[in-house]
């Protein structure tokens, strides 16, 4: 049952995804989500066609997704807290990142994520053996529950590569954190 959901999810989400409100994803022939399908109590009820921003990010085993209303989903391997969720338990199902605000994009590392608020700040979590979190120097330990990236404001946009992250900011800056190979 479970592999089935991922495939179906995997496959819904590819298929419909835009970059405005009328190309968000939307399967019309999406069956509802049960309760015995799911490990989160907070989607018990939810369809598989409520919409999605068109938003998804996909890592080296795990995928971030947004809903309409701006709150990230994230599911896969989670060894080093990259779902986000305050655990390091890998998930099958889409389980609700916690600490966030309402955001706006996400990307992914190898084994790290961020998040650009709808206030224009950075969120970061997971990996940061290489200080791609943008936390404490010298802290090099994984967090499995998104943190605010101190000293950015304003930004517009952001990126990642395997173990580095990238802000760009509205007055044309760009800032990148983490590993520099």
């Amino acid at each position: 049952m479970k592999a089935r959901w991922m495939a179906l999810l995997t496959a819904v989400m590819m298929s419909g995804c835009g970059a405005s409100e009328e190309s968000s994803l939307q399967h019309p022939a999406a069956p509802e989500l049960t309760s015995e399908a799911l490990e989160e109590p907070s989607l018990r009820g939810r369809a598989w066609n409520a919409p999605l921003q068109g938003v998804l990010a996909a890592g080296s085993s795990h995928s971030l997704a947004l809903d309409a209303d701006g709150t990230l989903w994230a599911w896969g391997y989670n060894a080093y807290g990259q779902l986000g969720d305050g655990t390091t338990r890998n998930r099958s199902f889409p389980v609700k990142a916690v600490g966030l605000g309402k955001v706006k994009a996400v990307a992914t590392g190898r084994m790290h994520s961020l998040a650009l608020g709808k206030d224009a700040t950075v969120w970061a979590w997971g990996d940061n053996m290489a200080g791609q979190l943008g936390q404490d120097p010298g802290n090099f330990m994984p967090n499995p529950t998104p943190a605010l990236v101190s000293g950015l404001t304003d930004v517009v946009a952001i990126a990642t590569g395997e173990s580095h992250s990238l802000a760009l900011r509205e007055d044309g800056t760009v800032w990148g954190w983490g590993d520099n190979i």
